[in-house]
């Protein structure tokens, strides 16, 4: 044999010439094929210009120097094409697909990896169950995380545990090194349950929950003190006069009522009864309150059904449970009750609980069976100010290689870091050579945290590198090679999307503006500011000669515009303000001046009216107008002129050529 069976690597022959030629063919085929990774496997044809080294699956209907070698891995080498027939169950990396594929003795077929739906069961990380048991993992931490909206997902994450019917069970279990301690779930029945236990075998019930009302139940098996606490406490205004049917604001979300008065006062009945409602009443003032038995003064489903009335001190309470059969408040429990009296030992233990209330830092938990109450530290709860001072300029920590005590670590001179120095922690240097110039690598600085970003720095003043964000729009603007390639990507070409340079603008641009100025050119490329006032605002706003005739009052010059010649008797519009109505009628004739309501004339507003005709013209008023005149309000014959001015809502004053 003068290859190897597998991979066909040339042997050495004993007593052959020019070993190396032999050894180094043998090298070369396994820097082909081991960790073998091809550029690309659909190529019929050799690539015009290979590097050294590069690998290729040749694809059926190969041509050129790869004919004949469909299939074959294919490798450049020494400025030539060497080929490998591939043996079943080679493997390779398609790079320009980032595939696996395997030879399976007739084609290249993509890797298919783990297939999760032919697996009858699953331990990872060397977890060994039970034949019954389909799933195990063992690990510290178990993170399951919801996809993102972002990422096509709902942002919501849910484990479902399904059982198969009402007896049967859905829970999750808790264990001590495989002995169970507690189980909370559908637990042999449709209701959720929370059962715990002492050593794996006896399970005491701790909670139920009805699921047809939502009612929380703890079991009868829980005798004695069990604790629990109520939140939603409810503060309301003094109570000033007595109470029925008390129903402060927010009450129906409270589990302690806290209550004060200005004098004794009576309460008749509580609001917000519903079955199972337990309410803490409190007196937080110093003027006792009295809950009245059994009091007509409320609605039957608001009264106390407690025995006798009870009266709450300050700082006393009691616990009423409310009772739906019977559609009343119950009392089953006083702190003092009745304004005296002294504390039973079970009283004593549970204000005492009261008062030592779990906080973010010490976690306190009652031994009923003791009694006693002891306090542990929480976890991560300390802050930095409460632990003890450190000496300047040191850290606190343990620089022996013993356990023990933590001590002060004192930092040594500028520039020292804290370093493992032989078996102890100290300050120092460290012990290497300074990074020479040029010395570091792009691929030592530390990656950008994304892409389309650049280092420098944004922030204004001197400081550390920052990335500055670059879009794809940005990098089209920098690679720029002119300001006009600039100019064309930020759609800026001018004579098409800007004003190429103009000296009448650069006029323009080069005024200083200012109210109530106009520019105006005063020759080519030079431009000036002249003043441009309000009134010259409001007259060259007007939008025909009528409306800037009235801006600039031209009847008070005798300017006439325009004549209104009329051949029967006639009405004044609008129009007719600071014109001639001509009157070229044949007999007498009537000129209304209508009523303000009907048309608006401005006042100061004058109106000519001439008789042109034979027909004597009679200026008459329209209801509620008044005309004043001196010797009547008829033209005295053909070719008589009468002028009217208006000078209130409905006054109007005529004068001219008129008579009775």
């Amino acid at each position: 044999m003068d290859q190897s069976p597998n991979l066909g690597l040339p042997y050495i022959a004993a007593a052959q010439a020019q070993k190396h030629v032999t050894h180094n063919e043998a090298i070369r085929a396994l820097d082909v094929l081991v960790h073998l990774m091809v550029l690309d496997r659909s190529l019929t044809a050799p690539p015009a210009t290979p590097a050294e080294g590069d690998r290729y699956i040749v694809a059926s209907g190969a041509t050129g120097a790869w004919a004949g070698h469909d299939l074959e891995v294919s490798a450049w080498q020494d400025g030539a094409w060497a080929f490998h027939e591939p043996v079943e169950g080679w493997r390779t990396w398609v790079a320009d697909e980032d595939v696996l594929v395997v030879w399976d003795g007739g084609t290249w077929a993509e890797f298919s990896g783990f297939n999760p739906d032919t697996v009858d069961h699953l331990y990872i990380n060397g977890s060994s169950p039970g034949s019954d048991t389909k799933l195990a993992a063992r690990s510290n931490n178990v993170l399951l995380e919801a996809v993102a909206g972002a990422q096509s997902g709902s942002g919501d994450v849910r484990v479902q545990l399904s059982k198969e019917g009402a007896s049967n069970t859905a829970s999750v279990f808790f264990s001590s090194n495989f002995s169970g301690r507690a189980e909370f779930g559908l637990v042999g029945s449709d209701a959720f349950q929370l059962k715990v236990s002492a050593d794996g075998s006896a399970w005491v019930p701790a909670l139920a929950v009805d699921p047809a009302t939502g009612a929380v139940g703890v079991p009868t098996e829980l005798e004695g003190r069990a604790a629990f606490r109520l939140s939603g406490d409810l503060s309301p205004a003094q109570i000033t006069a007595n109470q029925n049917d008390y129903n402060p604001s927010a009450l129906a979300g409270a589990a302690v009522l806290r209550l004060s008065s200005d004098a004794s006062r009576n309460i008749t009945g509580l609001a917000g009864g519903a079955d199972g409602r337990i309410l803490v009443v409190v007196n937080t003032g110093a003027s006792n309150i009295v809950l009245v038995d059994a009091s007509s003064s409320s609605a039957a489903a608001n009264r106390f059904a407690i025995g006798a009335d009870i009266t709450l001190g300050g700082n006393q309470g009691a616990l009423l449970l409310y009772d739906s059969t019977s559609a009343r408040w119950r009392c089953c429990g006083l702190l003092a009750a009745g304004g005296g009296g002294g504390y039973t030992d079970e009283q004593a233990q549970d204000a005492v609980g009261g008062i030592l209330a779990d906080t973010a830092t010490i976690d306190f938990t009652y031994d009923d069976a003791t009694p006693a109450i002891s306090a542990a530290v929480t976890d991560n709860s300390i802050t930095d100010a409460k632990l003890r001072d450190s000496a300047a300029l040191s850290v606190i920590g343990r620089g022996a290689n013993t356990s023990g005590d933590p001590a002060d670590i004192a930092a040594g001179t500028d520039g020292h870091v804290l370093r493992r120095s032989g078996t102890s922690l100290s300050f120092g240097t460290i012990a290497t050579a300074g990074i020479g110039d040029d010395q570091v690598t792009y691929a030592k600085i530390q990656n950008v945290s994304a892409t389309d970003k650049l280092l420098g720095r944004a922030t204004s003043g001197a400081g550390d590198i920052e990335e500055v964000a670059c879009t794809a729009f940005g990098r089209s603007l920098i690679d720029d090679a002119a300001a006009s390639n600039a100019r064309t990507t930020l759609g800026l070409v001018i004579g098409t999307d800007v004003q190429a340079f103009d000296a009448e603008l650069t006029a323009l641009a080069g005024l200083t503006s200012a109210a109530d100025k106009l520019p105006y050119f005063t020759g080519s490329g030079a431009a000036a500011l002249a003043t441009f006032t309000s009134f010259a605002r409001t007259l060259v706003d007007d939008a025909d000669a009528a409306t800037a005739r009235a801006t600039l009052d031209a009847e008070q010059l005798g300017v006439q515009r325009a004549i209104n010649t009329q051949t029967a008797s006639y009405t004044a519009v609008a129009g007719d303000a600071g014109k001639t109505v001509e009157m070229n009628v044949g007999s007498a004739n009537t000129f209304t001046v209508p009523p303000n309501s009907s048309v608006a004339f401005a006042i100061g507003t004058y109106i000519n009216v001439a008789q042109y005709g034979a027909g004597a013209t009679t200026v008459t008023a329209g209801a509620g107008v008044t005309i004043r005149n001196r010797s009547g309000l008829k033209t005295a014959g053909q070719y008589a002129l009468a002028t009217l001015y208006k000078r209130g809502t409905d006054e109007w004053v005529a004068g001219g050529d008129l008579t009775t």
